[in-house]
C-alpha cells in the first residue's frame, strides 16, 4: 500500500506503531482480545443459528460492537475518507436489496418499494445517507474526546504504548550526535 492510500485511510507507517488496535485505556490487552473474541463468536453464532432473535436484535449487536470500540479502545478518531467507504457501502446495500426484490419478490425494508411513493422513498433514502453523515461525525467527536480526556488529562496510553516517540527532527540530532 503506497504511503498516501494509507495516509488517506488514516494508516500510518508503520501501522500501528503505539498498538492503538491492541490496547485499551482500561482493559489489559488479553483481557480486551478476550472481549473481542467473546463478541466475534457470539455474533457468528446469532448469524448462521438464529437463537430467537429477529433482525432488530442483530443490528443492535452492531451498536454493542461499535460502542465497546469507540469507549474501551484506544483507536484514533476515523479519517474523512471512511466517510466516502461508508456512504458506498450503504449505496451497494441498497442496491442488494432491489436485487432481492427482483430475484426473490420482495423488498428487505417495505419503505423501499417505489410503488408507495417515490417522493417518500427518495426522503428515506436521503434521510439515510444524512443520518450516516451525523452519525459518522458524532462518533468521530466521541473518539477525539475519549482519547483528549484518557490520553491526554489522565495520561491512559495503554499497556504497550510508547509514552513518547521521537519526530523527524529529534531523529536526526540524534544520528548527527551518533556520528561525531
Amino acid at each position: 500500500m503506497s504511503a498516501r492510500v494509507a495516509a488517506a485511510l488514516g494508516a500510518s507507517p508503520p501501522f500501528d506503531p503505539t498498538h492503538r488496535y491492541m490496547t485499551s485505556w482500561i482493559l489489559p490487552p488479553i483481557y480486551l482480545a478476550i472481549v473481542r473474541l467473546l463478541l466475534s463468536i457470539y455474533a457468528f453464532t446469532t448469524i448462521f443459528f438464529v437463537l430467537g432473535w429477529d433482525g432488530t436484535s442483530r443490528h443492535a449487536l452492531n451498536l454493542v460492537f461499535a460502542a465497546f470500540e469507540i469507549f474501551l479502545t484506544r483507536t484514533s478518531s476515523p479519517p474523512y475518507a471512511h466517510l466516502l467507504i461508508i456512504v458506498v457501502i450503504l449505496a451497494l446495500y441498497l442496491a442488494l436489496a432491489y436485487v432481492t426484490h427482483a430475484t426473490a419478490g420482495f423488498y428487505p425494508y417495505s419503505f423501499l418499494d417505489p410503488n408507495k411513493g417515490s417522493g417518500r422513498l427518495a426522503g428515506y433514502i436521503l434521510g439515510i445517507l444524512a443520518a450516516a453523515c451525523l452519525i459518522f461525525v458524532i462518533v468521530w467527536l466521541v473518539v477525539w474526546l475519549r482519547k483528549w480526556v484518557t490520553e491526554e488529562k489522565f495520561h491512559m496510553r495503554g499497556k504497550f504504548a510508547k509514552s513518547r516517540s521521537l519526530n523527524d527532527e529529534e531523529m536526526v540530532e540524534v544520528t548527527r550526535e551518533s556520528m561525531k
